[in-house]
């Protein structure tokens, strides 16, 4: 690359706060107790973001503890 120069561009990350986001600490529900012996008593969730062609997609993946 310096050969032929060749420079690659990093672009920085661009960090946005949310003020209207409150500091309050939820109570922790699962306890870290991610098995459970019935259906539908907890779900879990995860939300990823990816960009593709300039736009952003979301994918959502819910899950239930009880069979996972």
């Amino acid at each position: 690359m310096k050969e032929l120069h060749i420079v690659c561009k990093v672009r920085k990350k661009r960090y946005r706060y949310i003020s209207q986001i409150s500091n309050k600490i939820t109570p922790n529900l699962l306890k870290r107790d991610f098995k459970k012996d019935d259906p539908n008593i907890a779900w879990v969730t995860d939300v990823s973001e990816f960009r593709f062609n300039r736009k952003r997609l979301y994918l959502s993946v819910i899950q239930d503890l009880y069979n996972g």
